[in-house]
């Protein structure tokens, strides 16, 4: 080869060289000559070295130059020198140390110029005597061995290392493949300078077949669990060698790397069995501190996988990360390399952690429990965990699985929530933590975030208010401390505080179960969590609770709940009165404290069918100004409302004001208070409410009220309404807490048309009425629109008289039985007036008014009398039953002229003929057959009554005069005390000179001084209302009674005896002698107030006739027939 046509045959040990040219040989030449397997090898003399020999050569001539490295310079062939020393880099592998062929791969699998060295040496440290065992044992020499193996024209010399793992495999020239060898396993590897893939070797592959079908995802039998590591049948893993550990999956696939169970070091791959026949190399590449176990190879080896075998019962995987509980606890089921499926889905979960309580362990971990308890909320793991499951029993991504993250993100209950951050940072601004109170971000601020911040790894053990509730001191454990309170608006319409008990240690009132019955019917426990954290206000009425309408009856509770989130309402109620007025199904309550009283007490105040206070129909805050001014645009038309009259609910109710108030006192003190009165009427400066706004005239509302053609209120003053008669209180009993209410003026006005709601035992109130001055009907069956003088009957009669409705129960009792010492004269007012001759106070409706001043309101159709017209229920007193009425007040014109007028109010009872004078004077007409009152008492005639007893003077003898003091018949008291009983026991002289009433002369005719009948002209049996005493036979006033005559009415006072008159002459009585055959009224007038003949002149005196007697007759004693002189002897009857 090297000395070619010098020696036929290599020389070896054996053979001996035969010279072809002897002439060459031993000629002091060194005749080299290379063979033609070199045909342009060249050998220089001069440098004695060789080039372009293949025996010096890479080994592989076929490489291009642009595929050598470049310690090469692009040559194949390396230049030797003969007396040099070689290594395996002198001719390949120059740019390593190991001598391995490092020119590129370059071409086909299994061409020529294909490489694969650098795979097995450089990356799996696979040692060149493996491969190329008839070549060299030591890596580094070449073995002597004939043949030999080198350098003899082929580059594939493939023997495998007997003593290796691979001693029975075998190499296909042609084919430039392995088989049956450690590395590639029992089937064919790829060709030489292939791409190996992991499934080149294993069957790691998406086939049903092929290799040996151990562990392919196709539809053969599986029986390792690789397919559930790599799931992702179109994504392989590309590489081995230092390939990432972890998922590098997909949200659908898990694709664990190789080197998350194998490890990645090139030394540990395809370089021996890991332990005994056992080839897999386990590594657990991918965990977490202390779950990193080392492998241990037992049980029996499975089927080989194209050569390759492994165990299929080694539960060390149970100590890693992946098949842990999560928590660094060992998982719940030793697993099995075997293992070919996943388990049921309810079970699944728990193989590793423990799941929910259906799955048979439940997960307690943290807080786990009490979020996935069956027993409790029962949230699956979807619920905070979303992006890892959306459904609690399936993965949705497995990128989140097994992948060393606590995955927390909330599903759409909090889906727009802060993110966790770990177990000692509070779950901050999410729904599930927060007061519930809004569904929206953000969950922080006032009435949003929790009471208590919770933390996953805390020791909190919440009650209720852990995240709703207040801090209003309530008596910890109350079911009241979790009542939301905050403030309404904040974040939206509450109500809450208008419904719990205020008061500590209290656990009166409305209560969660209420109104919350599908969550809680123990009001501090959960009873349905599915109804809890769910973003919806689970509304369910439930429990009983005192009735709306009468508080003092127990219901089942009922309501109609709308939510909205602008505002949400309440209907349907049964905890809520029906509206004073209305029925249930109307009222639609606001939950938040922007409410209107109407909302629950639904009255109609702007309706002009009945008599109320006019005023808004709602209500916003307190008003603290007396309602004044004009109806059309003074505060009258804009401020009045409930909350003028009375006090908001956080001031009366005990419990909105922490027991401080009463349910009675929902009154104010008066309009310029807030504080809480349970009297319509206080008797001292604060007045009350009614008298501190009716003090004064207010001018009315014509426009949101029924008119009574008035346009002012009447006044009643604190001064006047103390001592009045009528002032004083009736008593009730709230039925709600028992506080006792006073009702002073609302005794009598006592409007509450259509009111159900039951709050008080006897209920008093001004709200509404049909009847005029929104008067009480007082058990009257049907009071009308104007009861008048039949509303007075309710108190002013005995209890069986014929009122009908709910009477009385006493004679001495007023109607509501809370005086029970009325007098008989005073409960003698029904039967007066229905005597014969009377006041005819029932003939007239709808004509008297109290503010009536012009004489107009008196005459023509509107002449009326009616109760009011001569007493003033708001002033008139026991003593003194005329004080305040209204009356003409005449000026004292000559004798016999008509007076001019001035409205004013009676102040005592001798004023009472000014009351008379508004309807028998001429001031609005003279009635049919009346006379003009204040004429004939006009104290500037010769002759009167002394009745305008402010003025002139008794005109009476002061003489001759006297009276009946004798004693009425059956009776103790004389006839003049029963007609003037409060002139009793004054002498005849007193008595000319003392001051008369109207009343002296009409009233009663069953008189008796007034002790147990009325005085005042209500009612008689004798003509013109004539008062007569009790058993007194003086009855008769006409104009036949005479001198003799036992029944003359006059008697009643004056006596009967004409003895004592001074009408006499010679001691003879001129009544008695002269006089006896004429009528009374034959001398004297018919009518005996006064003359109302015009001028002095036209007048007499001692009543007597101007048209029988002249002018000058006054003698009192008219000496020897003196009568002569006093009358014309011409009169028919006188001689």
């Amino acid at each position: 080869e090297c000395h070619s046509g010098k020696v036929q045959v290599t020389a070896n040990s054996t053979t001996a060289p035969a010279f072809t040219n002897l002439t060459s040989h031993v000629d002091k030449t060194r005749n080299v000559k290379f063979d033609s397997t070199n045909t342009f090898g060249t050998y220089s003399t001069a440098t004695l070295s060789c080039r372009n020999l293949y025996c010096h050569s890479t080994g592989n001539t076929s490489v291009a130059a642009g595929n050598l490295p470049g310690v090469y310079g692009g040559k194949v062939y390396t230049r030797i020198t003969w007396s040099g020393g070689t290594t395996c880099t002198s001719c390949h592998g120059r740019s390593t140390a190991n001598g391995m062929p490092d020119y590129a791969n370059a071409g086909a699998p299994g061409s020529a110029t294909s490489n694969s060295h650098g795979k097995h040496v450089t990356s799996s440290n696979i040692q060149c005597v493996e491969c190329h065992e008839k070549t060299t044992k030591s890596n580094t020499s070449i073995r002597s061995t004939a043949p030999s193996y080198h350098v003899n024209g082929t580059n594939h010399d493939v023997f495998f290392n007997l003593s290796s793992n691979s001693a029975a495999g075998t190499y296909d020239d042609a084919q430039k493949k392995c088989s049956a060898t450690y590395c590639h396993g029992a089937g064919a590897s790829l060709a030489w300078g292939g791409t190996t893939y992991c499934n080149s070797c294993h069957s790691a592959n998406a086939a049903s077949s092929g290799g040996g079908g151990i562990n392919n995802w196709g539809a053969g039998t599986p029986v390792s669990a690789h397919k559930l590591h790599w799931e992702d049948a179109s994504a392989l893993p590309s590489k081995y060698a230092n390939y990432s550990t972890g998922n590098l999956g997909s949200a659908g696939t898990y694709r664990f790397a190789c080197a998350s169970c194998h490890n990645p070091a090139s030394g540990t791959h395809v370089n021996g069995y890991a332990s005994g026949s056992y080839r897999a190399q386990v590594f657990f590449g991918y965990t977490s501190p202390g779950k990193k176990p080392t492998y241990t190879y037992t049980g029996a080896a499975g089927t080989a996988d194209n050569g390759f075998a492994w165990s299929n019962g080694n539960t060390t995987c149970t100590a890693t990360y992946c098949h842990s509980n999560g928590a660094g606890g060992a998982g719940n089921t030793a697993v099995s390399w075997a293992t070919t499926a996943n388990s049921a889905t309810n079970t699944r979960c728990k193989a590793c952690h423990s799941y929910t309580t259906a799955s048979g362990a439940l997960i307690a971990t943290n807080k786990h429990a009490k979020h996935a308890d069956g027993t409790t909320y029962s949230f699956n793991c979807a619920k905070c965990h979303n992006l890892t499951t959306t459904d609690g029993a399936t993965i949705a991504d497995k990128t989140k699985h097994v992948n060393k993250v606590k995955n927390v993100a909330w599903d759409s209950l909090n889906s727009d929530g802060s993110a966790y951050v770990n177990s000692v940072t509070a779950c901050a601004n999410i729904y599930c933590h927060s007061q519930g109170t809004t569904f929206a971000q953000p969950y922080t601020g006032a009435g949003k975030a929790p009471n208590t911040a919770v933390t996953w790894g805390g020791g909190q053990t919440l009650a209720c208010n852990g995240c709703h509730g207040n801090a209003n001191g309530y008596t910890t454990g109350t079911y009241r401390v979790a009542t939301p309170l905050y403030a309404s608006g904040s974040p939206k319409g509450n109500a809450h505080q208008l419904h719990v008990d205020a008061r500590l240690g209290t656990d009166a009132g409305a209560q969660c179960l209420h109104c919350h019955n599908a969550t809680t019917t123990t009001n501090t426990s959960i009873t349905t969590y599915a109804n809890h954290v769910n973003e919806t206000y689970n509304m369910a009425a439930g429990s009983t609770y005192a009735k709306g309408d009468a508080v003092n009856t127990t219901v089942t509770v009922a309501m109609t709940y709308g939510y909205n989130a602008s505002g949400s309402t309440c209907s349907n109620v049964s905890c809520h009165p029906t509206g004073l007025g209305q029925a249930t199904g109307v009222n639609s309550t606001k939950w938040n404290t922007a409410y209107a009283c109407s909302d629950c007490h639904n009255i109609n105040l702007t309706a002009t069918t009945s008599y109320h206070h006019a005023m808004r129909n709602y209500s916003s805050g307190s008003l603290n100004l007396v309602p004044s001014g004009s109806a059309a645009s003074g505060t009258n038309a804009v401020n009045r409302r409930c909350t003028m009259c009375h006090v908001d609910h956080s001031v009366f109710s005990p419990a909105l004001s922490n027991g401080t108030g009463t349910r009675a006192g929902n009154l104010r003190t008066n309009i310029s208070s807030t504080t809480g009165a349970s009297s319509d009427f206080i008797k001292s400066a604060s007045e009350g409410i009614c008298i501190s706004c009716h003090k004064t005239a207010l001018t009315k509302d014509t426009t949101k009220r029924k008119t009574d053609g008035n346009a002012t209120t009447s006044v009643v003053t604190l001064d006047i309404y103390s001592s009045a008669a009528h002032q004083y209180n009736t008593t009730s009993t709230m039925v709600n807490g028992g506080a006792t209410f006073n009702a002073n003026c609302s005794k009598c006005h006592n409007g509450k048309t259509g009111e159900v709601a039951n709050f008080q035992n006897r209920s008093t109130a001004v709200h509404n009425s049909g009847s005029r001055h929104i008067l009480g009907a007082l058990g009257a069956a049907a009071p009308g629109e104007f009861p008048e003088e039949n509303f007075c009957y309710r108190c002013h009669s005995n209890a069986a008289d014929a009122i009908g409705g709910v009477k009385k129960t006493a004679n001495a009792n007023d109607w509501y039985g809370a005086v029970t010492n009325m007098t008989a004269r005073s409960t003698g007012i029904y039967s007066a007036f229905q005597k014969t001759s009377k006041h005819p106070v029932g003939t007239y409706s709808n004509k008297h008014d109290a503010v009536e001043t012009a004489s107009t309101s008196f005459s023509g159709t509107e002449r009326h009398v009616e109760c009011e017209d001569c007493h003033n229920p708001h002033q008139a007193t026991k003593t003194n039953a005329l004080r305040g009425a209204t009356g003409l007040n005449p000026t004292t014109p000559a004798a016999g002229s008509t007076p001019t007028y001035t409205f004013v109010t009676v102040t005592n009872a001798d004023e009472q003929y000014k009351i008379c004078f508004k309807c028998h004077t001429d001031w609005a007409g003279l009635g049919t057959g009346t006379q003009n009152l204040a004429v004939a008492f006009n104290t500037s005639n010769d002759s009167y009554h002394w009745v305008e007893t402010d003025r002139g003077a008794a005109k009476a003898s002061t003489s001759y005069g006297t009276f009946n003091h004798t004693t009425v018949p059956t009776k103790s008291y004389t006839y003049v005390d029963a007609m003037m009983p409060r002139h009793a026991a004054l002498t005849d002289a007193q008595l000319r000179a003392a001051k008369m009433r109207c009343t002296d002369c009409h009233g009663s005719d069953a008189a008796d001084g007034g002790v147990a009948v009325p005085e005042g002209p209500h009612g008689s049996t004798v003509a013109n209302i004539l008062k007569v005493p009790a058993g007194s036979p003086y009855t008769t006033w006409n104009s036949t009674v005479k001198y003799g005559d036992t029944n003359v009415w006059c008697f009643n006072c004056h006596n009967p005896s004409f003895t004592t008159t001074g009408f006499s002459t010679g001691g003879s009585n001129l009544h008695a002698t002269k006089h006896n055959g004429f009528a009374c009224q034959y001398c004297h007038l018919a009518i005996p107030h006064g003359p109302t003949e015009s001028g002095s002149a036209n007048q007499r005196k001692r009543l007597l006739k101007p048209t029988v007697f002249t002018e000058s007759i006054d003698s009192l004693n008219s000496g020897s027939m003196g009568q002569s002189s006093g009358h014309a002897a011409t009169i028919p009857g006188c001689t």
